[in-house]
């Protein structure tokens, strides 16, 4: 999800940390936000670090003035006969097509399972100009775990590790996100150390807001390394949310300030507590329907979101 869902969502996770609130309305915040940037480091190390960190051994470039899927498609097809015969790991690389200054030509990769082929397709660029394609037979049986279909359109393109697993090869979208940094024993981990080294509730709250962050992204459909580094595995996601879903993200975001308040009520003296029980939950779910609204929407246009939590 958005930065934003999970610095509050670690806020909120901080308030049921006992003495957090008390501390707060005393004027020392200290405690709340660190529930907040604990929530916000897992993606701050995967993107800020592990993302620059890691190198492809493999790089497909489609020509900027010349698109030609095939060779995208052959690369890739390549790459995958590669490990199936060696059996070793290989990272690639899938540049965009530059057109300009933060200009891109989008393309689609892809994943044709049943028939074990690779294809990809180039985009238009103008009105009435056909769409390019081209697919290649791969020698070994395919899996995937998160998406068949890869947009390539922005930046620098995504990284795909070509790994063989369960008698087929795997294509791993973004090896460097969701390891590690996105381990439950990382939030242990990291309640340890901040319990050691600042106080029992520190502890607490470091560890909550950022076990909020690896739970809330379990709702999605790239799932986290949940037991690393006992397991390097990723675990799938739920795929009940997307990233890149506006209603998603302001529900979750409106859910926690909920949760939040209902909090601040019960812990500081004198307050009334308008929000017991069953009623915070009901204040949670309020804006739920629209959600389910708006995915009938897309299902009904077959517009989907890009990305997934």
């Amino acid at each position: 999800m958005k930065g934003i869902v999970h610095y509050v969502s670690g806020l909120a996770a901080a308030s049921f940390v006992p003495g957090v609130v008390q501390a707060g309305a005393a004027g020392r915040p200290g405690l709340f936000l660190l529930g907040g940037i604990a929530a916000l480091l897992p993606d701050t190390l995967d993107f800020k670090v592990r993302r620059l960190l890691t190198a492809a051994d493999v790089e497909i470039r489609p020509d900027p003035l010349d698109p030609d899927p095939a060779v995208v498609a052959d690369g890739l097809a390549a790459v995958i006969n590669r490990v199936w015969d060696s059996g070793r790991t290989l990272s690639v690389r899938l540049h965009t097509i530059t057109t300009g200054a933060r200009k891109w030509r989008p393309y689609e990769v892809f994943f044709d399972v049943p028939r074990r082929m690779v294809k990809v397709s180039v985009c238009a660029e103008s009105p009435g100009e056909p769409e390019r394609s081209a697919e290649r037979a791969v020698n070994c049986p395919l899996r995937i775990d998160y998406e068949a279909r890869l947009n390539v359109n922005i930046l620098d393109g995504p990284l795909l590790e070509i790994v063989q697993q369960e008698k087929a090869v795997l294509p791993r979208f973004l090896p460097w996100h969701r390891g590690w940094t996105h381990s439950l024993v990382f939030s242990v981990f990291l309640g340890l150390v901040f319990g050691v080294l600042w106080s029992a509730p520190a502890g607490f709250v470091a560890g909550l807001g950022h076990a909020s962050h690896v739970l809330l992204d379990q709702a999605g459909g790239l799932g986290c390394a949940l037991w690393s580094p006992f397991s390097k595995r990723r675990i799938p996601g739920r795929q009940w949310l997307r990233s890149s879903d506006a209603f998603a993200n302001f529900w979750l975001v409106w859910a926690a300030l909920v949760l939040l308040f209902a909090n601040l009520q019960r812990a500081l003296p004198g307050m009334e507590p308008v929000l017991p029980g069953l009623r915070t939950l009901a204040w949670m779910l309020a804006p739920y329907p629209v959600l389910l609204l708006s995915r009938g929407f897309r299902q009904m246009t077959g517009r989907r979101p890009n990305g997934s939590v």
